[in-house]
């Protein structure tokens, strides 16, 4: 038995924080009923697509089922009204006021169903100079500081994944679970409000914004500078390995399986091999070049010098390990074929996690309502 077996959610969300909230909190049992407009939500119609299903949309919306409404109809409305009356979370990230125009507020729903808690996403937060603007991930990338941590002010770049939706999306889960924690205790339920600019805020704080955030502080690097002890390195063969050698232990011990000693007296200390980034990983490189991969892996794990090869995402679903532990599963999709699918983030079962069901069926087909599970 999973731990929300017994919670309902009705989830009102497009795109990614919503959806991929909704999908983690069914992957803990928590039944969840997706209601999108006639024509479907935005990520339906980004592809890549199969049979007419958008893998992007399946990605963040397994284990739900499914209902096509227009809020805006009195009918459509009632049935919305009726799923969240007897619902324990409602999730939702509309621009502010359409809650209030589509008479589905905090408010008014608390009214019908005091124990409801109502999880609001919202780009920025209430009376902030942008709350009314639309939002997607990348602007919230730039807005927050992520693309000028990622590649400097000279050269700011956004990250090749969408980080803060799904940042926000496992603080939606969080604060979601407390507030159902909290109803046990007072019987009531409450409205969470969660903004993507603060949750990106938050996660980077404690490292990034270290060296900006106390008054009279030195003047601040673009990015950790810990990090540019990380270091990517070719190997024979076009291979590239990663290595973090971060300590003088792990640094010597690095120089020793490359037969280079003579770089532990040149940059003896880190703050040393931090200035010196650059050269240090052109000489490294030099060396590294001319070694296998695997086994130059073997040989600094044995040093127990931190460090790995390079994934590509195709190298991760033929990954042998990873099928045979269970943490990559090839699960049968309908409409979708084969898909490979990693477990859930908060995994109670172990390597004997179920997948979810698929996600719910497009609008044009057959069924308007799907299972989930």
């Amino acid at each position: 038995m999973k731990p929300l077996e017994s919670i309902k959610v009705v989830e009102l969300a497009t795109a990614v924080s919503g959806p991929f909230a909704g999908m983690m909190l069914a992957e803990m049992g928590a039944e969840v009923i997706k209601i999108e407009p006639p024509e479907g939500e935005l990520t339906r119609h980004l592809g890549p697509f199969v049979s007419g299903h958008s893998i992007y949309y399946t990605g963040f919306n397994r284990g739900k089922t499914g209902e096509f409404l227009d809020l805006r109809e009195k009918d459509a409305k009632n049935r919305a009204l009726s799923l969240v009356s007897s619902a324990d979370v409602l999730i939702e990230n509309w621009r502010p006021g359409v809650a209030e125009r589509l008479g589905l507020s905090f408010d008014t729903l608390s009214a019908m169903n005091p124990k409801l808690i109502h999880a609001s996403i919202k780009g920025f937060p209430a009376n902030h100079t942008r709350e009314n603007e639309r939002v997607y991930d990348a602007v919230i990338q730039a807005a927050a500081g992520v693309a000028s941590t990622q590649g400097g002010p000279d050269d700011p770049q956004v990250i090749r994944t969408i980080m803060p939706d799904k940042i926000t999306a496992m603080a939606v889960v969080q604060a979601v679970l407390a507030a159902l924690f909290e109803r046990v205790n007072t019987g009531k339920g409450r409205k969470i409000q969660i903004s993507m600019l603060e949750t990106t805020l938050a996660f980077l704080w404690p490292d990034m914004m270290r060296f900006h955030s106390i008054e009279g502080s030195r003047p601040a690097p673009s990015s950790d500078p810990w990090q540019r002890i990380a270091m990517m390195l070719p190997c024979a063969g076009g291979r590239t390995i990663l290595l973090s050698a971060v300590t003088d232990e792990q640094w010597t011990a690095t120089c020793r399986v490359l037969q280079r000693i003579d770089l532990v007296v040149d940059y003896p200390r880190p703050e040393v091999r931090i200035a010196n980034a650059d050269k240090i990983k052109s000489l490294l490189a030099s060396e590294t070049i001319s070694w296998e991969s695997v086994r130059l892996l073997e040989e600094l794990k044995a040093a127990d010098v931190p460090c790995s090869d390079v994934a590509t995402p195709l190298d991760l679903i033929e990954d042998e390990e990873l099928s045979g532990l269970g943490i990559i599963k090839q699960v049968e999709r309908a409409g979708i074929g084969i898909s490979s699918e990693p477990p859930p983030m908060v995994n109670f079962n172990g390597s004997d996690w179920q997948p979810l069901g698929d996600a719910p069926a497009p609008p044009n087909s057959s069924r308007t309502e799907i299972s989930g599970s």
